[in-house]
C-alpha cells in the first residue's frame, strides 16, 4: 500500500512539473513608476500630434529601439500634418493652424498597453518593456493573433551605404530631384515590412508619390506591392517620410540587398514620373 501511494505520489510530481513548464510565460507587471512612463509615452502616441510625441522621447533611451520605434511613428504624423498644410496641386502652405490627425486610442494594463494608430505596423499590444536607468530602452509587439516579436530583432535601421557614394556624401538620384537621407524598417508579428524613407526635394519645384504605384524586390528577385501612406505633394527643400508596406510573402534577410521602388512624380500629379529604385539592407 505505501509503494503504491509513494507511485501516486510520484505521478502526481511529475504531471505538476510537466504543468509548469508548459505554462506560459507572463509579462512582468510594470510598477507604479514604470507604468507612469510608460502611460505618458502611449499617451503622446495616442495623441497623434508630432510635437507631443517628440517632447515624450525625454522618456527613452537614446539610439535605442524603443526611440526608433517612435521615431517613425513621429515622421510619419509629421508628414501627414504636412501634406494636409499645402494645396495639393501646388505644395504651396494653404496658411493657417493644421490640426492633429485623428486621435488613436491607448489602454494601459498591469503588464502592457494596447494601441491603436494610423502609423502602419504599431497598433497591437505592446509588453514586455526594458528599463535603463528609469527610462525605456524597448519591448515587444504583438499584432493580432500572432506570437510577440522583439522590436529589438524586427526594427533595424537601414545601412546608409546603399544610397550613399563611397565619400559618404547624400545620393542625389540625378534627373530625379530627390536626396535619400536615412531609412527604417520595421517587421511587425504578422511578419508585414514597413518601410521609411526620408526624402528631401532638391529640385526647384515641387514632387509627389503615389498611393499604390510603389513596388519592393526581395532579394530572391519576386516583386511585391509596396502600399504607401500618406501621400501628397511637397515642395522645393522639403522633407518628408515614405512609409511604404509589404506584405508577409515578401523576404527581407539581414545582409541581403532589395530594391524599394519609390514612385516619385515631377510635380503634383501622381503620374510615376520621376520613379527612383533606392537598394535597401540592413
Amino acid at each position: 500500500m505505501r509503494n503504491r501511494t509513494k507511485a501516486l505520489v510520484a505521478i502526481a510530481a511529475l504531471i505538476l512539473s510537466s504543468l509548469t513548464l508548459t505554462a506560459p510565460v507572463q509579462a512582468a507587471e510594470l510598477s507604479s513608476s514604470q507604468k507612469a512612463t510608460v502611460t505618458a509615452v502611449f499617451k503622446a502616441l495616442a495623441s497623434s500630434n508630432p510635437n507631443t510625441i517628440k517632447k515624450a522621447k525625454r522618456y527613452l533611451v537614446t539610439d535605442s529601439p524603443a526611440y526608433l520605434a517612435v521615431d517613425m511613428i513621429q515622421n510619419y504624423y509629421s508628414t501627414e500634418r504636412y501634406f494636409r498644410s499645402v494645396a495639393s496641386n501646388t505644395a504651396l502652405p494653404l496658411g493657417g493652424s493644421v490640426a492633429n490627425a485623428a486621435r488613436g486610442t491607448y489602454k494601459v494594463a498591469k503588464s502592457s498597453v494596447t494601441l491603436t494608430t494610423a502609423a502602419p505596423g504599431f497598433s497591437g499590444t505592446h509588453l514586455n518593456f526594458k528599463f535603463k536607468n528609469g527610462k525605456i530602452s524597448t519591448w515587444s509587439l504583438k499584432n493580432g493573433t500572432a506570437s510577440a516579436v522583439k522590436l529589438r530583432n524586427n526594427l533595424h535601421e537601414l545601412d546608409t551605404y546603399t544610397f550613399r557614394f563611397a565619400n559618404n556624401l547624400k545620393a542625389v538620384y540625378w534627373g530625379r530631384g530627390v536626396q535619400v537621407d536615412q531609412g527604417t524598417v520595421l517587421v511587425d508579428a504578422l511578419g508585414n515590412k514597413h518601410f521609411q524613407l526620408s526624402l528631401k526635394n532638391v529640385a526647384s519645384g515641387p514632387k509627389s508619390f503615389s498611393a499604390t504605384a510603389g513596388a519592393y524586390q526581395a532579394p530572391n528577385r519576386t516583386l511585391h506591392t509596396a502600399s504607401a501612406s500618406p501621400v501628397g505633394c511637397f515642395g522645393a527643400g522639403q522633407t518628408v517620410y515614405f512609409n511604404a508596406t509589404v506584405g508577409a510573402d515578401a523576404v527581407l534577410v539581414a545582409g541581403a540587398l532589395g530594391v524599394l521602388e519609390v514612385p516619385i512624380s515631377n510635380g503634383c500629379a501622381a503620374n510615376d514620373s520621376s520613379r527612383i529604385a533606392v537598394s535597401v539592407s540592413f
